[in-house]
């Protein structure tokens, strides 16, 4: 868990503050099930292959969707198992609010987002490249991570931020859903850490 504290007063910078928000990003996701943690992409970039958790790479934007069943949990919680392969196209909605407060509107990034192993990474980067929302669906779990320009964090069911998450819609050619976290951690650019509420649809296409 988080402890709530300021840095003995001084004044986090800049570099410092998003080498410290891209760790706990990274982390955020990964302590959601115990497993990989999702792919963080450097804005602006198009790599060749997008990695998948488990380390397998596949061809990015042009993977091809394999005919392995899609599992969704029993009452349509928890996260889902998908097919393998590349997402092109998506977008995600996030409102944050609490102590800090932000709505997010951001367009699926290609290059990062793929399917693989029974894990989901789907990463959102809006237009000012700052601000990015990423999503991680396993099997039974989903979690989010919110970075942007003056704040950090996220959670995930197991994690310490309680989340709940509804998968609307899991097939060869889609997923949609929902995450709702509450009382998630954040970390501000000062080195504070505070709690805040994440709503979150999002969704993604082949």
């Amino acid at each position: 868990m988080l402890a709530t504290r300021r840095t003995n007063g001084r004044t986090v910078s800049r570099a410092t503050f998003r080498t410290a928000a891209g760790l706990l990003s990274v982390a955020l996701i990964g302590a959601a099930c115990g497993g990989a943690a999702a792919p963080t992409p450097t804005p602006g970039s198009s790599p060749g292959t997008s990695q998948p958790p488990g380390g397998q790479a596949t061809p990015a934007g042009g993977g091809t969707p394999t005919t392995a069943p899609v599992v969704t949990p029993a009452g349509g919680a928890g996260g889902a198992t998908l097919p393998d392969g590349s997402w092109t196209a998506g977008t995600v909605h996030a409102v944050i609010s609490g102590p800090v407060s932000q709505t997010i509107d951001a367009p699926l990034l290609p290059a990062n987002s793929v399917s693989g192993q029974a894990q989901t990474s789907l990463i959102y980067v809006a237009e000012d490249t700052a601000t990015q929302v990423s999503i991680a669906i396993y099997p039974d779990d989903v979690a989010i991570s919110v970075t942007t320009a003056t704040f950090v964090g996220g959670g995930g069911s197991t994690a310490d931020a309680p989340c709940d998450a509804s998968i609307t819609r899991a097939d060869a050619n889609a997923v949609e859903g929902r995450v709702i976290c509450t009382n998630a951690p954040v970390i501000d650019m000062s080195g504070a850490s505070q709690l805040v509420n994440i709503d979150a649809t999002f969704s993604a296409t082949r």
